[in-house]
């Protein structure tokens, strides 16, 4: 995947949350059941984290996901948003759960 200014700013937030909670890549990969290399790439932007991903860093961090969208402050274009969006829907179309999950997450978060 494209390294874009959305995904550069989610792995920003997450390693500012993870770093706010002193906690090193090594506990949140280990929470997260995930390798150090996976929680590194997902910090510098170099992978878009999975739905099931991002939930369980929010709840590593104690936070709701939408909470790790939470870098107004960044320069994000929106078409690299939209892209990310359409990717995720299209990695999911087959699995009801996760389409579940995710259309539940954007509906509260429209209604934020």
């Amino acid at each position: 995947m494209k390294k874009t200014d959305f995904t550069a700013s989610l792995g920003k937030r997450i390693a500012e949350l993870r770093v706010a909670r002193k906690m090193s890549q090594d506990n949140l990969a280990e929470i997260c059941e995930m390798t150090t290399h996976a929680i590194s790439l997902i910090e510098t932007g170099n992978r878009f984290p999975r739905i099931d991903t991002l939930e369980k860093i929010s709840n590593a961090f104690g936070v709701e996901v939408y909470d790790l969208f939470d870098f107004t402050e960044c320069d994000i274009n929106l078409e690299d948003m939209q892209n990310s969006i359409a990717k995720m829907s299209e990695v999911i179309k087959n699995d009801k759960v996760k389409t579940i999950a995710l259309y539940n997450f954007l509906k509260n978060l429209i209604n934020m």
